[in-house]
């Protein structure tokens, strides 16, 4: 793998001084909208952003930015920052072929090594897209980055990591429903004349390879999901079902608060009803990272479970998280 280092410019990233290692739970994938040389300028301009490593397009060269340790600028959403590294790829997502092999599989390497490196569970609840990193605030979430995009394989790029798929099962009400595939379209209805679930981009209506949520009702060929707050509907079909093995935790039952993340002063983003059910995804609990003039300063341990709130991540602070 071809690597080399340049500096960010100091006023894009927090230098981590605490005692103990950076607690990183998270890989987020970026694509730059911006050649190579402009994301270089950009990363080492006092420009308020940065990322950790970038992946050129034609060779696949790593070139790193930030120290691991320390905490860039990249998510949009300071406690993803705090606890993830984050990975530019040199794409254009409207283009037809945004990413070229060579650039794929040395994303491959890096994710490999660091996944390894800092035990980072290799699935799509921790190395996720731009597009799934929380909004910071639930009016947020319209603005925020669409990258990778809908033309990022994660359909292929996570067997690359040595993962297998699961055996897929019937569905059945009250366990986990999984995709193999990397998008499907949701419904309001089990019906595909019925409205999809959102007026939005189409990437606010699909679900995602991997993505893990609650089966809340079945019908002949059609299976209802709880999504964002509500009843989502998707086809039944090959490469959607229950994962043979997996979690075996109970659900968490609403009434839920979602928020942006663990911290204290974490947005609220949602209210999730009575009925509401979400597959747990990781307990997380660590000290918040508190940014002091460009320092990271350590703040007190917070825990939170972490869930599929819709395409995008959510937080349950453990003190409002009743358990079935």
């Amino acid at each position: 793998m071809m690597f080399n280092e340049q500096s960010a410019a100091r006023g894009t990233y927090s230098r981590y001084d605490a005692v103990g290692p950076r607690p990183i739970h998270f890989v987020v994938i970026h694509a730059t909208q911006l050649d190579y040389f402009q994301t270089v300028e950009r990363f080492t301009t006092d420009n308020g952003v940065s990322a950790h490593y970038l992946i050129r397009h034609h060779d696949g060269a790593v070139t790193q930015f930030v120290n691991d340790q320390d905490v860039a600028w990249h998510a949009g959403n300071w406690a993803m920052n705090a606890m993830s590294i984050g990975i530019e790829l040199e794409a254009f997502i409207d283009q037809p072929a945004p990413f070229s092999m060579v650039q794929l599989r040395a994303l491959v390497r890096l994710l490999t090594s660091l996944t390894d490196q800092y035990q980072i569970q290799r699935d799509r609840a921790h190395i996720i897209g731009h597009d799934n990193v929380p909004a910071p605030t639930a009016t947020s979430a319209p603005t925020m980055h669409t990258d990778p995009g809908l033309q990022f394989d994660w359909a292929w790029l996570i067997p690359q990591l040595g993962v297998i798929n699961p055996r897929l099962l019937p569905p059945v009400i009250g366990q986990p429903i999984v995709s193999l595939k990397n998008t499907v379209s949701l419904y309001r209805q089990p019906d595909q004349q019925a409205p999809l679930t959102t007026e939005g981009p189409a990437w606010t209506r699909q679900l995602s390879y991997g993505q893990l949520f609650e089966c809340a009702a079945l019908r002949p060929d059609w299976i209802g999901i709880w999504y964002n707050g509500k009843l989502a509907w998707l086809q039944a079909e090959a490469g959607i079902g229950r994962p043979e093995s997996g979690l075996q935790e109970a659900p968490l039952s609403g009434p839920i608060s979602v928020t942006s993340g663990p911290q204290t002063a974490a947005a609220k983003l949602a209210d999730l009803p009575d009925e509401y059910r979400a597959v747990v995804l990781d307990h997380l609990k660590g000290p918040e990272l508190v940014d002091c003039a460009g320092h990271i300063e350590l703040g007190p341990t917070r825990s939170a479970q972490l869930i599929w709130l819709n395409h995008r991540l959510g937080f349950v602070p453990a003190s409002s998280s009743p358990i079935n």
